[in-house]
């Protein structure tokens, strides 16, 4: 079954609880966006609202790191009970040693990947992680419109492993979902189309009716 994993950048900033309700009864995991302002151009989700959040949420916690330095989050986020810790492979660090540092707090590490990154950046890591995250939007802000090269991305990461869980994030609605998880997608961030949605169980059950190709 595919995975429904709402941004809680796209709820309302004035009623995240409200969000989160939403998530509980709707949606198979939570997905935290964290940004500092250097690594993308904007700031969002605080350690203390991430926190408020995985005590309210019914489903697991990812968190997904859009910062320069995320070593420094590892310790704080397998604190508040993130199940999985995710970071980007552009950043100049010791990626292993992150790797192991994440397993070690209890949470699966997992890499994200911007839209203009050679997918073959993340061969030497697929081995020693549990999730990629191909961004379907340059990562920053939510709402923005679908990359359509995503899906090709998607396949090509697939192929470099079977084992590995395919998240994708930004742009993904009912329209590029199928083909999404077609090529290989396990979970699908949805944002801006799940909580704007009218009927959000509908829109849930058609997410995790997609399969992917046998």
């Amino acid at each position: 079954m595919t995975k429904l994993a709402p941004s809680l950048l796209a709820a309302n900033p004035l009623n995240l609880e409200e969000g989160i309700r939403s998530i509980n009864e709707f949606a198979d995991i939570l997905h935290l966006d964290v940004m500092d302002g250097h690594f993308v151009p904007n700031l969002a989700l605080g350690i203390l609202t991430c926190e408020c959040a995985c005590k309210a949420s019914l489903v697991p916690a990812y968190a997904h790191l859009m910062v320069s330095n995320p070593g420094e989050y590892i310790e704080k986020f397998g604190n508040i009970g993130a199940k999985a810790f995710v970071w980007h492979v552009e950043l100049d660090l010791d990626h292993m040693k992150i790797i192991n540092l994440v397993k070690s707090s209890g949470m699966k590490p997992g890499m994200a990947i911007k839209p203009d990154t050679d997918c073959n950046t993340l061969k030497p890591f697929v081995d020693q992680i549990a999730i990629v995250t191909v961004m379907g939007v340059y990562p920053g802000f939510s709402g923005q419109k679908f990359i359509p090269s995503t899906i090709d991305r998607v396949a090509i990461i697939r192929e470099l492993s079977s084992r590995i869980e395919i998240e994708v994030d930004g742009g993904v609605g009912l329209e590029n979902a199928p083909a999404l998880v077609e090529n290989g997608a396990d979970i699908l961030v949805s944002g801006s189309s799940f909580f704007n949605s009218k009927d959000k169980k509908a829109f849930s059950d058609k997410i995790r009716s997609f399969r992917r190709k046998p």
